[in-house]
């Protein structure tokens, strides 16, 4: 049972799998991923917010310029934290999920503001994974075949 309002994704997709297959975008430097719905959302720096809106597969790329100047004009601080209030606040959003390995300064941030995030383990994603039964185990029916056991010869190693 879904208990989130939104997805959140602070990363970047060179170094981040999942955030590279939510959007389609390759980009060094972190950017902000929001997911409501089926309504994809990505925050993108000024350098590139153009490219991101013609090869992101998103529905919508905000500038966060536009946002840190919006907190900037009424006396707050420029900051994502504060700019995902901003934006959560526009969308009635409280309940965040969030990877494993979502950055501790935005996820202190974001409780310190009162939001409630949720991580999830890997998979992140469980479709990028067929292999995967919904419970997080190897599926038998995709699994023909598998007989197990490391193909190095040593424990650990794949």
């Amino acid at each position: 049972m879904q208990h989130y309002d939104a997805i959140l994704m602070i990363a970047s997709s060179e170094a981040d799998s999942n955030l590279y297959y939510a959007t389609g975008f390759l980009a060094p430097d972190p950017f902000i991923f929001l997911q409501v719905g089926q309504e994809k959302i990505l925050l993108m720096n000024d350098l590139e917010l153009d490219r991101a809106r013609d090869q992101a597969r998103v529905d919508h790329v905000l500038s966060l310029s536009e946002y840190e100047k919006s907190l900037k004009e009424k006396g707050k601080e420029a900051g994502w934290v504060n700019v995902l209030d901003l934006v959560f606040q526009e969308r009635k959003i409280k309940w965040l999920l969030v990877p494993g390995d979502f950055p501790i300064q935005y996820a202190d941030g974001l409780r310190g503001k009162g939001y409630l995030l949720e991580f999830k383990r890997e998979p992140f994603f469980e479709e990028r994974h067929p292999e995967i039964g919904g419970r997080g185990r190897l599926d038998p029916r995709r699994a023909a075949g598998h007989r197990g056991g490391h193909r190095s010869g040593h424990p650990g190693r794949a």
